[in-house]
């Protein structure tokens, strides 16, 4: 099945099931709008929209270290400064509205992944297992094939 069909579908179920169906759609605002509009029936058959505004740096960065806490990971001194950094450059250039918690998300697998290689290289001690530092944040640059 195609989108379009599959869009169709949607709301056909949505009509004649109309008391069983319950659809949540979630994406970024533009593009929610144009699947909205991809279909003539499809808009009027949304009874609610909620947008949620996009976080601050200072926000994202508290998403940030409350990942690190839950997962047990340390950010040691320069690494802190390195992610508010990192995040602050992915506010500026728009990134952020991207993506939201779900960026960050992607900031802190890619600072694992860059602990893991750094930490290959030689016999790491216990300690240094849960601790991230500000290389291993990096710039963005390191890894071209994370989005992060």
């Amino acid at each position: 099945m195609d989108p379009p069909e599959a869009i169709t579908a949607m709301v056909k179920a949505m009509e004649d099931r109309r008391e069983t169906v319950v659809v949540i759609l979630a994406g970024s605002l533009a593009p929610m709008g144009d699947l909205l509009d991809s279909n003539p029936g499809l808009r009027s058959r949304i009874g609610r929209t909620v947008v949620f505004p996009d976080y601050a740096p200072q926000m994202l960065m508290q998403i940030f270290s409350s990942m690190c806490k839950s997962y047990g990971w340390t950010l040691i001194p320069g690494a802190k400064e390195a992610v508010q950094a990192r995040i602050q450059d992915l506010c500026t250039t728009g990134e952020a509205a991207r993506g939201n918690a779900r960026l960050v998300r992607n900031v802190f697998e890619a600072a694992l992944a860059r602990q893991a290689d750094r930490l290959a290289v030689h016999d790491p001690q216990d300690g240094e297992l849960s601790v991230l530092t500000g290389e291993d944040v990096g710039t963005g640059q390191e890894m071209p094939g994370i989005r992060a």
